[in-house]
């Protein structure tokens, strides 16, 4: 490999590592990235070792086209959310009062005016 191929691959590979460490890699980054670990000696171990976590993810995505969308229904199928209460949840509940009725707990009180 020339020294200046070497260098355009080695940017290449911290631009991703520094993607990965952003939290805004994308997966295609790590297979290329581990797939050029394998064949290069002169990377850094954090940035292998940040590469290696994600490889089983990344791996993961490849070999599934859409498993997000099933996970979530699997995991959320029980899941029911209740509706914003309507009108007649207040009328029901007298006892709650409205927000503008209660006072800040924290924080300097007000000096009351003297006239």
């Amino acid at each position: 490999m020339r020294k200046r191929d070497y260098d355009k691959l080695n940017i290449q590979i911290h631009q991703m590592y520094d993607n990965m460490s952003n939290n805004k890699f994308k997966i295609q980054d790590i297979k290329t990235a581990t797939m050029l670990n394998q064949d290069t000696k002169r990377i850094k171990s954090e940035v292998h070792e940040g590469f290696s976590q994600n490889w089983a993810l990344a791996e993961h995505y490849f070999d599934n086209p859409e498993p997000i969308w099933d996970m979530l229904r699997r995991t959320f199928v029980d899941v029911s959310l209740e509706p914003y209460p309507r009108e007649d949840f207040w009328k029901m509940h007298l006892d709650f009062r409205p927000l503008s009725s209660w006072q800040p707990s924290i924080g300097p009180k007000r000096p009351e005016r003297q006239r």
